[in-house]
């Protein structure tokens, strides 16, 4: 999730940054910035690229992520 969100931030309140930020943590974007982030994303013509990273992301999560626990062992479990 780092690289993804080190590759495609921008500046530190961009709407699309939050929205980014937000669902690399696992958060749900709020409504409100959802929608700022997509008006910002159709204003760049850029609207399908957004869609398709957040469908990255999601991706990615659903990888790391099944049944609300994580596949890869964490330190915390070789301690």
């Amino acid at each position: 999730m780092a690289s993804l969100r080190a590759r495609y931030a921008g500046p530190p309140m961009d709407a699309l940054t939050v929205v980014v930020n937000r669902c690399c943590d696992g958060v749900k974007p709020t409504p409100d910035e959802y929608r700022a982030a997509m008006e910002q994303a159709d204003e760049a013509g850029r609207r399908e690229q957004l869609l398709q990273l957040l469908e990255k992301i999601a991706a990615e999560q659903r990888k790391w992520h099944r049944g609300g626990s994580p596949l890869r062992p964490t330190l915390w479990n070789h301690a």
